[in-house]
């Protein structure tokens, strides 16, 4: 299949060009597309009105990497009658390090909201080492173990309603880390401190012996 097929085929060039023209649609609005990783699809503790949101201010942003929409355009766009969940949403994202802002960016004297630095975030990093480990799981334990015995095991742990940094939040306590030293996201030994209580509660639930000997950072 030649390279022009493939950028004019598949559900990603579909998807773009949807996004972008008219087609059997004869009045449209919306016209752009903002590329949605599924780091952040896929991120545990960003519940669903994080995601889109955070989603949504990204689609303002522009090469100038920043954007000024209010809280009422938002919660227009979103669906939402009242601005109470935007602005909720918009702190929570701010206090797990998604976004930041300063006062009176644009024309409307709107908060000016630019994206943090992803790869730095706490968030995705225990999420995605989560996934990561979970599938290490899956490779190592496959046809011996039920996929509900391990989403369901972790999912209670990772997704408990608390403040981060409880005694009984394993999980919390590694994004408080990571917070307060982000390097840690380099040292093996914290990933293997988590690791260990995934495989022990999974091992409680199956009554199977988990064992994952080794895993590498990724490059």
């Amino acid at each position: 299949m030649s390279k022009e097929k493939n950028e004019s085929s598949g559900i990603p060039y579909q998807l773009a060009t949807f996004a972008t023209g008219n087609g059997s649609i004869r009045m449209v609005a919306n016209r752009g597309y903002v590329i949605a990783p599924q780091k952040i699809l896929r991120c545990y503790r960003l519940n669903d009105i994080e995601k889109i949101l955070l989603l949504e201010v990204i689609s303002y942003m522009g090469v100038n990497n920043y954007a000024f929409p209010s809280h009422k355009r938002l919660a227009f766009k979103l669906g939402k009658k009242s601005t109470a969940s935007i602005k909720n949403g918009l702190k929570s994202l701010k206090e797990k390090g998604f976004i930041h802002w300063s006062k009176g960016g644009g024309d409307l004297g709107t908060n000016h909201y630019r994206l943090s630095d992803l790869y730095s975030n706490p968030y995705i990093i225990m999420s995605e080492f989560t996934h990561f480990f979970v599938e290490e799981i899956l490779d190592a334990h496959r046809g011996e173990i039920s996929y509900e015995d391990i989403y369901s095991t972790v999912l209670q742990i990772v997704e408990k309603t608390k403040s981060i940094g409880d005694a009984d939040d394993p999980y919390g306590i590694c994004i408080d880390w990571l917070f307060k030293d982000i390097n840690l996201r380099d040292r093996l030994d914290m990933y293997w401190l988590f690791g260990d209580i995934l495989m022990y509660n999974i091992s409680l639930r199956s009554n199977i012996s988990i064992q994952i000997d080794t895993f590498h950072l990724v490059d």
